[in-house]
């Protein structure tokens, strides 16, 4: 908090958060604590940090700008540094205190396709006339039943797209799009293989 609160007073607290953010997730993987404990703290510093010059943040300039439009003298770089820094320091002993306390305890996520939310694919299926459930309703379709394979939207074969409840009925030419994972996309495909030979 101490390094992104000075940092901060000269550069934009974004910029700051961005900057120390990799060395924080280093940190706290380094010596296994919840990254959450620790990144909420580099970004109150960084906010806190931000308003101890006019340069901290672009608020402090806009209001700058203002006060001078209005008449009055525009604010010096170090006019509000005594009180910024009383804030910041005030904010440290509060994380250091019973702020500790109420950060949240996040498990990281492991994998990649994990982290990036990776895995659901968004796939168009085309409703030819060999298929078996036409004119019935999503509800009473095998393909939705188990709740693994959802259906976002159907486009009807005139172009018109159609918001999808239970009682929607599936007819010849829709495209269903629909949203699924790794494993149903390809049970979908070799369904699809299977009725072609057949």
């Amino acid at each position: 908090m101490i390094s992104a609160g000075l940092l901060s007073a000269v550069i934009n607290d974004t910029a700051v958060v961005a900057l120390l953010m990799p060395s924080v997730i280093h940190i706290s993987k380094k010596n296994q604590i919840s990254s959450s404990k620790l990144l909420m703290p580099l970004s109150f510093g960084a906010l806190m940090g931000g308003i101890c010059t006019l340069l901290g943040t672009s608020t402090n300039i806009l209001v700058s700008g203002i006060a001078e439009k209005s008449g009055l003298p525009a604010f010096g770089v170090f006019e509000m540094s005594k009180m910024g820094l009383v804030f910041l320091a005030a904010g440290i002993l509060y994380m250091l205190t019973l702020g500790k306390w109420l950060l949240p305890k996040r498990k990281a996520k492991s994998g990649l396709s994990e982290l990036l939310d990776l895995g659901n694919y968004v796939v168009e299926v085309t409703i030819t006339e060999d298929y078996e459930n036409l004119e019935e309703p999503i509800l009473k379709q095998k393909l939705f039943k188990d709740g693994s394979i959802k259906a976002l939207q159907i486009v009807r074969e005139n172009g018109t797209k159609v918001k999808v409840y239970p009682n929607t009925p599936v007819t010849q030419g829709d495209v269903i799009r629909i949203i699924c994972d790794q494993e149903n996309l390809s049970k979908l495909k070799k369904s699809k293989r299977n009725r072609n030979q057949s």
